[in-house]
């Protein structure tokens, strides 16, 4: 069995109590400010700086552009339990030893890959918001999840 951040889905959904928590207190955003909140992520790593909690603010901006879309599109609103057992299944399949092999600069890097598509998609197409954008955004989600899990369980160190 790979190496897991996360061990159940349990562990998860008290990630995202903690995401949802911090919703409270982080500013709506658009795609430009999500991506400028993951670069100063970057820069926080790269000083040592930065902690668990800029995982969960970062994951409570992209969870509230979801309910934003969801609630345009009149799309149920993010179901914890679905996104649980979406990152669960992945987790299992992928595994953790890339993650911590590179540490959260990795995970950055990711972020900013999948927020960059979602922005270039939407020129390219010229097109809004899209349900192909909410699933890269759940993959945003994600990694937040993730990451707030690596620092937490590893103590990162690898920047």
């Amino acid at each position: 069995m790979p190496t897991l951040l996360v061990k159940n889905k349990q562990e998860i959904l008290d990630i995202l109590k903690w995401v949802i928590q911090c919703m409270g207190i982080t500013p709506d955003g658009s795609l430009e400010n999500l991506k400028q909140e993951i670069l100063n992520l970057k820069t926080m790593a790269i000083g040592d700086q930065l902690t668990p909690a800029h995982f969960l603010n970062l994951g409570a901006m992209t969870l509230k552009l979801i309910d934003k879309f969801r609630a345009e599109h009149n799309i149920e609103l993010f179901d914890p339990h679905a996104f649980a057992d979406f990152l669960w299944n992945k987790h299992q399949k992928y595994g953790a030893e890339p993650l911590i092999e590179v540490g959260t600069i990795g995970i950055i890097m990711r972020l900013i890959s999948k927020v960059n598509r979602i922005i270039n998609m939407q020129i390219l197409d010229n097109t809004t918001y899209s349900t192909d954008d909410e699933d890269t955004l759940m993959d945003i989600l994600g990694y937040c999840a993730l990451g707030y899990q690596l620092i937490r369980t590893t103590n990162d160190k690898t920047n």
